[in-house]
């Protein structure tokens, strides 16, 4: 009966590397610890909440595993120099987006604001790894606060919060850039007889609530784009639909006055 081959050290076989000489000697071999699962990654049914991954209550049932590549978390080495550049890079994706809500606002799926958009999308392909990780586990979370009514949708809020605070601080901060800047450039450009707490009073509220109006004309055009393509319709109807959805002399006109008002 042959033998079995001599593993090479360092070769990992069930879970144990071996480390040289007997190979029937278990002193030669050593447990190989498992990899760190990301936030939100989907082990055996389990979706990992963040923290001791050895304890029970920092896992919780997933509804079903991950079906699609952009769900599954990305692993890669990174130094914290690597992280820390996550900041400037928030900040303009935050500036960027917010500049997106100033054209959505005077027409979503335009030419511009698809442009906007595409330079929003690049600068989050620049994030690291743990930011995009961060980010599919904030949206992991507030998608299943939807339609739960608002107690829900603000404890969805302040948990997500808790998974990037960093990055989510940042953004805001990036996309208010647009307003400040406006308000900064008014103030300059004005009479010196204006006061300046005129001009601030209503250079800042009124930009609010076009990007409001925006946020919202947005989100219902790639909304209502989105659910058509997966019903089935084809590119150019759903993209037709989309654009009249989001007009102000459409259907839904309540719901962006109400997201300018409350800008």
């Amino acid at each position: 009966m042959a033998s079995l081959p001599i593993p090479t050290v360092g070769s990992v076989i069930d879970g144990y590397k071996f480390l040289g000489g007997n190979p029937n000697d278990q002193k030669n071999w050593e447990q190989v610890a498992a990899p760190m699962p990301q936030v939100g990654e989907v082990v055996s049914g389990y979706r990992f909440k963040g923290g001791n991954p050895n304890e029970q209550k920092n896992w919780e049932k997933a509804d079903k595993k991950s079906t699609y590549l952009s769900d599954i978390p990305i692993r890669e080495e990174e130094s914290v120099f690597r992280q820390v550049a996550d900041v400037p890079l928030s900040i303009a994706k935050g500036a960027t987006q917010g500049v997106r809500m100033i054209a959505d606002a005077f027409g979503a799926g335009s030419e511009t604001s698809k442009t906007i958009k595409g330079a929003e999308d690049y600068l989050a392909g620049l994030m690291s790894a743990q930011s995009k990780n961060d980010s599919k586990e904030v949206a992991r979370i507030m998608k299943e606060a939807e339609d739960k009514g608002v107690l829900e949708n603000v404890k969805a809020g302040l948990k997500a919060f808790t998974v990037a605070p960093v990055d989510l601080l940042t953004s805001a901060l990036g996309t208010a850039a647009p307003a400040v800047a406006a308000t900064v450039l008014a103030t300059l450009s004005a009479p010196a007889s204006v006061p300046a707490a005129v001009i601030t009073g209503g250079t800042a509220p009124g930009l609010g609530a076009v990007m409001g109006a925006g946020t919202v004309k947005g989100t219902i055009y790639e909304e209502t784009k989105k659910a058509l393509k997966e019903a089935g319709v084809d590119e150019k109807k759903a993209e037709e639909t989309a654009l009249k959805a989001q007009e102000y002399g459409g259907k839904n006109l309540d719901m962006i006055l109400a997201g300018a008002l409350l800008s």
